[in-house]
């Protein structure tokens, strides 16, 4: 994991980039107004290792449907 925190009284972010056997992904967590700080810490955490876990097949990038406002759809290649 390569990561960024950026975090402020009652603000903590963190973006990063996670290694997994289906290639890079970028993930970032955003929170605000946690009771308590710590907590947030806990949850970032748990994302980073459910996104590694669960990303078990490769990605592959499509070109949106017609009309779409984002520029890119993943999808789950099958092996």
């Amino acid at each position: 994991v390569a990561h960024k925190t950026g975090n402020l009284p009652s603000v903590i972010h963190d973006a990063g980039i996670i290694t997994t056997p289906a290639g890079p992904l970028i993930v970032a967590a955003l929170a605000e107004a946690m009771p308590a700080e710590g907590r947030a810490f806990e949850v970032i955490q748990q994302l980073a290792l459910v996104v590694y876990e669960t990303a078990e097949r490769p990605l592959r990038w499509e070109e949106p449907p017609r009309g779409a406002t984002s520029r890119a759809v993943h999808s789950w290649q099958e092996r």
